[in-house]
C-alpha cells in the first residue's frame, strides 16, 4: 500500500468515494508502520458510508492520535482537513523514522573511513 497525498479541503467541497478509500489507506498505512490493529474498509462506488462508517473511520484516527491530538465534536470540511493534516504529519514522522535507521556497516557523509592500504 502506498501513501497517497492528502486532498485541501473547502468549505463547498463534496467527499466521493476515492476520498474515503484514500483516508482509509492512510490511516491504515500509518496504522501498519506503528503495529495498531483498527478496522477498515474497501470502498465501492456503490457504497454509502453511514455514520457507522464516518464513526469508525474518526475512531480510527482518534485511536492513533490519542495522545497528541483532540478532534472537534463536529464532521464537516474543517475535520477533514484536520484528519488529513494529521495523517500528513504522522507520514512525515514516518518518514523520518524510516530514513534516520542506517544498517550496520554503512557509510554516511562526514564520518571518518579507515581503509587499509596494501595489506595482504
Amino acid at each position: 500500500m502506498k501513501w497517497e497525498p492528502p486532498r485541501q479541503w473547502e468549505k463547498t467541497d463534496t467527499i466521493n468515494i476515492s476520498d474515503w478509500q484514500r483516508i482509509e489507506n492512510n490511516t491504515q498505512w500509518i496504522a501498519e508502520f506503528y503495529g495498531v490493529t483498527l478496522q477498515y474498509k474497501t470502498w465501492q462506488y456503490t457504497s454509502w458510508p453511514t455514520w457507522l462508517e464516518v464513526t469508525r473511520i474518526e475512531s480510527n484516527i482518534n485511536a492513533l492520535l490519542e495522545q497528541t491530538h483532540g478532534f472537534q465534536s463536529k464532521f464537516d470540511w474543517q475535520l477533514l482537513n484536520d484528519i488529513e493534516g494529521c495523517l500528513l504529519a504522522l507520514h512525515e514522522k514516518v518518514v523520518q523514522l524510516q530514513l534516520s535507521v542506517r544498517r550496520s556497516g554503512t557509510f554516511c557523509a562526514g564520518q571518518e573511513i579507515y581503509i587499509p592500504i596494501g595489506v595482504v
